[in-house]
């Protein structure tokens, strides 16, 4: 019995040539999630912070911030979104320092851009 081996030389020529497609090009815009309300409520020792977010599906999770100067500010918590369309509320709080305090917001976008809420409240 012989065995042996076949070898097959194939030569593959390709052409390339251009083609010229147009269309229009759209930009993607994706809604940015936007807090239209921030407030708190005083109950003994707690600060209650709520929130409404309008297309809320847009975002991440929201930061909330404390600072003793309003200048430097460190991070609280974090609250994260969720896929609710439209608008949502969210709710959280933190236990009332002796000192002032003011407190903020920073949202992060499922896009992973973030925005800072306008609104800082301050809370003796």
């Amino acid at each position: 019995m012989k065995s042996g081996f076949i070898i097959v030389l194939a030569t593959v020529l390709f052409t390339q040539s251009a083609i010229a497609v147009t269309s229009p090009v759209k930009a993607l815009v994706f809604p940015q999630a936007t807090i239209t309300g921030f407030e708190y409520t005083l109950k003994s020792d707690r600060i209650y912070f709520h929130w409404t977010v309008t297309d809320n599906q847009a975002a991440d999770k929201f930061e909330l911030q404390s600072s003793t100067d309003g200048t430097s500010f460190s991070s609280v918590a974090l609250v994260f979104g969720t896929d609710i369309s439209e608008s949502n509320q969210y709710k959280f709080f933190v236990k009332k320092s002796q000192h002032t305090q003011v407190f903020r917001i920073r949202i992060i976008q499922k896009d992973g851009s973030e925005q800072f809420h306008p609104v800082v409240l301050s809370v003796k």
